[in-house]
This record gives structure tokens, sequence and C-alpha cells, in this order.
């Protein structure tokens, strides 16, 4: 499993920054929005951040943490698709490391779930897979440019964009599904 870093010199977690983004948008947009559409997207937004604080954090921010960094991660990512699951799965059979790509899937499945719930409109699906892709990314490019500078022990890798991108897309499915299956409710 995932180990975090902790202790002295680390910063754990990006909770304080959450709070000032989550009321500027409260502020400009859910004010104005009925009370399922402002329980929808503080789910998203709260799971949002939980996604992005288990991605991005811990960061060394005392002296200690940054030699830690400096001295025991070095600099590394994958730019092959699928190279590390082949790797792991068919070569030489790695447990560990498939059940990082089964949580990477795993970790997305609300998430597709929540965006899909707070569009509007046609064309959710590839939205969702867009918006999926696109935060998984992000995400990817904050882990390349933070372990680039030494700030950061993750790596970039593109089998994260590509089981993270499938768990959005599973996660609409299921929305999808349960939004089927309430619509038939509705009109039997």
């Amino acid at each position: 499993m995932l180990t975090r870093h902790s202790g002295p010199g680390w910063m754990a977690t990006g909770f304080l920054f959450y709070i000032p983004i989550y009321a500027l948008f409260y502020g400009f947009y859910l004010k104005k929005q009925t009370k399922k559409a402002k329980i929808s997207w503080t789910l998203l937004f709260v799971y949002t951040f939980l996604v992005f604080d288990l991605t991005q954090f811990p960061y060394p921010i005392g002296e200690s943490a940054r030699e830690h960094v400096a001295t025991q991660h070095s600099f590394r990512y994958n730019l092959v698709p699928l190279d590390n699951f082949i790797e792991n799965f068919f070569i030489s059979f790695r447990p560990r490391y498939l059940f990082e790509n089964f949580m990477n899937v795993m970790i997305f499945i609300p998430f597709g779930f929540l965006v899909a719930n707070v569009l509007k409109g046609n064309k959710r699906f590839v939205k969702v897979l867009l918006i999926s892709f696109g935060f998984t990314l992000m995400i990817e490019l904050l882990q390349l440019v933070t372990s680039m500078t030494g700030m950061n022990v993750r790596i970039f890798d593109v089998d994260d964009l590509i089981f993270n991108t499938i768990g959005g897309v599973i996660g609409y499915l299921c929305f999808a599904i349960i939004r089927s299956i309430q619509a038939k409710r509705k009109h039997s």
C-alpha cells in the first residue's frame, strides 16, 4: 500500500487551502442554486479535494523533509502506456502494483458518478470522460513538476491517466444505470 510521509517538516494536507476555494465557489455560484444542487456540488468538491489530497500530499516543507526527498527519492516517470501494468501483471507478477492500478480505477468511480450527477444536458458520457481525464492529467502534471523540483515523492505515470479515466467512466455508467432504474420506476 502507499506509504505517506509524515511528521515534522511535512505538510500533510491541503485542507486549509480548500476552505477558501470552496467559499469562493459557494459565494459566486452555489448560493443561488437549489438545495439539491448545493448538496451535489458540495459532495463533488469534498471528494475532489480528498482525491487531490491523497495524490499530492504530503509536501516536504522542513529542511529534514526536503533532504529526505533529495537523498531517498529519484525523479521518475512513465510515458509508455500500460508498460508498468504489463510488467507487473504478465512478466514479474507483483500484486502490490496491480493493487495500485485497481485503486486508481476505484478512486475515480465516485468522482465519475458525482461529476455525472452535477452535469446538465446531453453528452454527459463525453463530459465525464473529458473531466476525468483532465483532472487526472492535472494531478499527474503536478506530480511531474513537483517531483522534478524535489517538492514531492510522487511520479508521473501515464498508466494512472488510463486507469483513473476508466474509473471515471465506470462511475458514469453506475450513474446512468441508477438513473435508468429510477426513470423506469417513475413510469410504472
